[in-house]
């Protein structure tokens, strides 16, 4: 159905884990290298985590970093799925990769959930107000 065809972040926002990952997980785990895109690997960590699987969006945020060392990944992908899994430091350091890389996804973390996790670290706003934006709750 057309449902099952969305991207995966449409669900992580929802709130519905059980169908993102049963409809995600399949199709990501099928596809070659290549074609594993960073953005729905992020969605699919993101929703592993709030659904409790640590160990499996640990898997894919080290996924992630290894591809990262051979082509572009969006430093803010990895920074959400660290932020998402409680490890404030991490993401606080690919958050300040994101910035000296120019990441386009920046704005992205005033709107964003795994950043909300972020909020109460003062350390964040600091790194907000550094970047032009300001932390909205």
């Amino acid at each position: 159905d057309g449902e099952s065809r969305r991207e995966p972040s449409v669900f992580t926002g929802s709130g519905r884990w059980p169908f993102c990952l049963s409809t995600t997980c399949p199709a990501i785990r099928n596809l070659d290298q290549e074609r594993r895109n960073p953005h729905f690997l992020a969605a699919l960590a993101y929703g592993m985590a709030r659904a409790g699987d640590r160990v499996g969006a640990l898997k894919i945020v080290e996924e992630l970093e290894r591809a990262s060392q051979e082509r572009y990944i969006p430093a803010t992908q990895i920074a959400g799925v660290y932020a998402n899994l409680g490890k404030i430091p991490e993401s606080l350091a690919w958050l300040e990769k994101a910035y000296q890389a120019r990441d386009a996804w920046l704005p992205q973390l005033t709107v964003t959930p795994p950043f909300r996790s972020l909020h109460a670290d003062p350390r964040f706003p600091e790194f907000m107000a550094r970047i032009g934006l300001r932390v909205v709750d």
